[in-house]
């Protein structure tokens, strides 16, 4: 389905669909996306909000992802019971779906609980493409 330039993506699981754009052919670097806006709830205690700071990065094949609609593809995690694994594991392969990318790599890194610092990787990234800078036992991600 097309929006103007944009190519949504078919509804993944009941979500709004993400959308994309062609790349342009000047373009052959690598593309990296930050939030730290992403919520969730934990599927395993009543009320308690999850908090990630959530990095993308992949090497565009023809798409890249739009990002107003990458915005409201992660306000839909908010109010749903999600497990650090799936949440990452979803948006992995929804954005490696969606953009067919020569690699991607998503990782999630959870607000600290009990003291336990959490993250999580999905990655087809070539070994010899340097992986997405982040260190989750060297940084604070507490929001309490």
């Amino acid at each position: 389905m097309t929006t103007g330039e944009f190519t949504e993506s078919e509804s993944m699981d009941g979500l709004e669909p993400l959308e994309r754009w062609e790349r342009p052919d000047a373009m052959s670097g690598v593309v990296q996306h930050y939030s730290n806006e992403v919520l969730g709830l934990c599927p395993f205690y009543e009320g308690v909000r999850d908090h990630y700071d959530v990095y993308i990065k992949y090497q565009p094949g023809e798409y890249c992802v739009e990002l107003k609609s990458l915005k409201f593809y992660f306000q839909q995690f908010e109010d749903m019971r999600i497990s650090h694994e799936e949440i990452c594991g979803t948006f992995y392969e929804d954005l490696k779906e969606l953009l067919n990318p020569e690699w991607i790599e998503v990782q999630t890194i959870v607000g600290r609980r009990g003291s336990v610092d959490t993250s999580v990787v999905h990655s087809n990234r070539p070994e010899d493409e340097a992986s997405i800078e982040t260190d989750v036992l060297s940084q604070t991600v507490s929001r309490e």
